[in-house]
């Protein structure tokens, strides 16, 4: 072979984002050109507001401000990309808008960013350590200097912000509360966070809670996607004032509740007793359904046999309440047989329920309950895998901005739940 036609060996070394180093080689395809940006401008705003950013949150209150930075990175409307493309690009030019909602997002772990959550007007709230800022600022500085791979990880982003307290906490559920009453509330916290990050929050909310005015923490919880929040009694100047110094507190709302669907019957069929004309069970031998709703008495006179075990979450009313709860378990122990000849004098079920009560009211579920639940009776009944959860909230459209979100990453986090450990919950609406 002659020497003109050999090739040598060339290593590409990646860096910690599994990506090639600023002046290496591509080693092979096409990089995305853009088309009308001045990068050096592009490079000097971003510089400027990540700067602006971090010396906005040192000065706040936030007790983590030297360890996170939580903030908003605002998207470009579109990016025009250079195409080759004459059905779409004519003039070789194509505009595409910016979607941080699908494939755009990748931008944020390539820059060493952790995307947290998207807004509803396509913006992205980031979380970034302090020392990746700094390397941030650095880049950015330079940016109409560096290559173009480089460059095309900025292409997307506009400029850095502080996140609006308004998306933290909704103003008109604040506007209904009375003055200096303190309300039950939620604060969930940013993800991120570890325990003893947690624990420091806590000691400096508390620390702006008033006695006198019987401001408290009351409790506190994880999600299943290990976020952290706790709930307490806050007045609505409290609530403002948590939102607006706390970067670290990404919502604030009132408790997540649901209500349990109605099984009242428009008029009630009574007929005569009858002889069972079922088999009666080996009842240790039936299979378990965890049923979640306002509890089932332990001495119903004929649900009793048919209870496996219970459960009772810490924050729930603490007994049954009302009938809805029977009213399920009897659904699911014997299904809906055909009393065309009268009912049985005993009914036989199919079988057992483990029975917990997770009601605020014998009308209202709390929905930060359902989590605790379904790991509790996993742990200390693991053949129960299908759970009843017959109830609901209110249409997405009709809850304000922060509960919307919150029921989704609740219903995000069951499904997650699900998956992982391989659990049926067929009532679930």
């Amino acid at each position: 072979m002659p020497d003109s036609e050999r090739r040598s060996p060339t290593t590409f070394y990646l860096n910690e984002q599994h990506e090639l180093s600023r002046g290496a080689k591509t080693g092979g395809g096409r990089l995305l050109q853009y088309h009308g940006i001045d990068w050096a401008m592009k490079g000097r705003r971003i510089a400027e507001t990540l700067e602006w950013v971090r010396s906005s949150i040192q000065a706040s209150k936030d007790p983590l401000r030297d360890s996170h930075y939580f903030v908003l990175a605002k998207a470009e409307a579109a990016v025009q990309k250079e195409s080759r493309d004459k059905r779409k690009a004519p003039d070789g030019v194509l505009s595409e808008p910016v979607r941080y909602q699908e494939g755009d997002s990748r931008v944020f772990r390539r820059l060493g960013m952790d995307l947290v959550e998207v807004t509803g007007v396509g913006d992205a709230v980031v979380h970034i350590r302090p020392e990746r800022l700094e390397q941030l600022v650095s880049t950015t500085r330079i940016l109409g200097e560096v290559g173009p791979r480089e460059q095309a990880r900025w292409a997307s982003i506009n400029s850095f912000g502080l996140i609006p307290w308004e998306l933290r906490i909704d103003e008109s559920w604040v506007r209904s509360l009375r003055a200096h009453t303190p309300t039950d509330a939620v604060v969930e916290f940013q993800p991120l966070l570890t325990r003893s990050e947690i624990d420091t929050l806590l000691r400096s909310l508390a620390a702006h809670l008033k006695q006198e005015r019987r401001e408290a923490i009351t409790g506190i919880g994880a999600d299943f996607s290990g976020r952290n929040w706790v709930r307490g009694r806050l007045t609505p100047e409290s609530l403002r004032l948590v939102a607006k110094l706390y970067y670290s507190v990404q919502t604030l709302h009132s408790p997540l509740t649901s209500l349990v669907v109605s099984t009242r019957l428009e008029k009630e069929v009574k007929s005569p007793m009858a002889p069972s004309k079922f088999k009666v069970p080996d009842i240790p031998t039936l299979p378990t359904v965890a049923v979640l709703d306002t509890g089932v008495p332990a001495d119903h006179s004929i649900l009793a046999k048919y209870r496996r075990g219970a459960y009772v979450a810490p924050d729930s009313v603490g007994a049954p309440a009302g009938d809805h709860g029977s009213f399920v378990a009897s659904r699911i122990v014997f299904g809906d047989p055909d009393f065309g000849d009268g009912a049985p004098a005993t009914p036989a079920g199919g079988c057992r329920f483990y029975d917990a009560l997770v009601a605020t009211s014998s009308k209202a579920i709390d929905d930060k309950s359902v989590f605790p639940a379904l790991q509790a009776i996993a742990a200390t009944a693991p053949d129960v895998r299908v759970f009843n959860l017959s109830f609901d909230t209110r249409p997405l459209g009709l809850l304000e901005f922060t509960k919307r979100r919150e029921n989704l990453l609740l219903v995000q986090d069951l499904d997650n739940l699900i998956f992982r450990d391989d659990r049926e919950c067929p009532e679930f609406r």
